[in-house]
């Protein structure tokens, strides 16, 4: 009876035992399981953010070089348009003080003459500053009194600042030679010339 009791003893402790171990067993395996798919997780995690951050870094990389482009268009087309600006006042200005009331006078003899010859019978027109309308309509009519009585009229036009525009009115042709146009064909010129100097510069 006693050897049976011991033996049942056994028994239980041995199951008991051999219960505990198979559940530590259980539980140490789904631990390791669980922790796997913890890291497996946080790794794809992190490298989900890591191409993200890669990809924000490729975008912002690119942003900032369309950026500094754009920026560095803006700073050449400023400076350009400054330039032009300065050259456009400067050249307005040394045009404007060669077209004297003399010289005016001897390029209008000149281009009348020329537009009375090749316009013989058509009205001709010459646009002057008002200021200046009354010399130059006393200067011409003593000089072209013959072409004044056919048709040369002196007209002042309050958009001549300095120079004159000649129309030949019956082909409703009109030349400019006011300073202001003198002064875009001049910086047409010119432009080109100061553009290579620009260039010149920057590769020093």
């Amino acid at each position: 009876m006693t050897e049976e009791l011991q033996t049942l003893l056994d028994k239980i402790q041995k199951d008991g035992v051999d219960k505990a171990e198979n559940d530590a067993s259980k539980i140490i395996s789904e631990a390791n399981a669980n922790a796997k798919q913890i890291v497996g997780d946080a790794e794809k995690k992190a490298q989900t953010k890591m191409e993200d951050a890669e990809r924000d870094a490729v975008a912002f990389e690119d942003r900032a070089k369309k950026s500094l482009k754009q920026t560095a268009r803006d700073v050449v087309i400023s400076v350009e348009e400054s330039i032009h600006t300065t050259l456009k006042s400067f050249v307005q200005k040394e045009t404007s003080s060669e077209l004297s009331p003399d010289t005016l006078k001897k390029l209008l003899t000149t281009v009348v003459e020329a537009y009375c010859k090749d316009n013989a019978g058509s009205p001709i027109e010459v646009l002057v500053n008002p200021d200046q309308q009354a010399e130059i309509a006393k200067f011409f009519t003593e000089k072209f009194a013959k072409e004044m009585k056919d048709g040369l009229e002196i007209k002042s036009d309050s958009t001549v600042i300095s120079g004159f525009k000649v129309s030949i009115v019956n082909d409703k042709v009109q030349h400019d030679f006011s300073g202001e146009a003198i002064t875009d064909a001049l910086c047409q010129l010119l432009r080109p010339h100061l553009a290579e100097i620009m260039r010149s510069s920057q590769k020093k």
